[in-house]
């Protein structure tokens, strides 16, 4: 009887080692391709809702449509917020904000802030902060209270009764954007 102990088989070793190469390039390239797909949509919502901010920030210190919103509406009323673009500037002075435009925009973000989203173009929450030697006002959804995971924030100025302003305006997200 023979017993063979210890024996080894270079085409064995080979075939096992060319088996093992395929399964480990092919476990790389899946791992490979699912973090590009995920960085890429990363990337796309992320450029969407930083185009956003940018595209919310100066839309808000326009006139808005029409160009006295603020007073064809019922800050009440949701319904009849729908055929409006809310914007801040006074007709009258350029590149000033118009106290009864803020006032109703306040007024509506306190009586139904998710119908204001419509009005002032956006799908993501916001936060708005006008601070100045005369004003200092908070609209919206403060994001480090509803525990932001991603927040842009586009500076504006502008004036309120003749004296400068900052505006910060903020769109936030409290869900990782891109991945469902």
């Amino acid at each position: 009887m023979v017993v063979l102990k210890g024996q080894f088989w270079s085409i064995d070793a080979m075939f096992g080692l060319f088996i093992f190469s395929i399964a480990l390039i092919i476990a790389a390239f899946i791992w490979t391709s699912v973090n590009n797909q995920i960085a890429t949509s990363l990337s796309s919502s992320t450029t969407i809702i930083k185009l956003e901010t940018q595209t919310f920030a100066l839309s808000l210190l326009s006139e808005g449509a029409p160009n006295n919103w603020y007073s064809v509406i019922n800050t009440t009323n949701t319904t009849t917020w729908q055929n409006i673009y809310v914007g801040l500037e006074s007709s009258s002075k350029p590149k000033s904000i118009s106290p009864n435009k803020l006032a109703a925009l306040i007024s509506m973000s306190n009586y139904d802030y998710q119908a204001t989203k419509q009005s002032l173009g956006i799908g993501y929450d916001y936060y708005i902060s006008i601070e100045g030697k005369l004003l200092d006002i908070n609209i919206g959804r403060n994001p480090l209270a509803y525990n932001a995971i991603t927040i842009f924030k586009v500076n504006e100025t502008s004036f309120y009764d003749n004296e400068p302003v900052n505006v910060e305006v903020y769109l936030w997200s409290n869900t990782t954007l891109g991945i469902s």
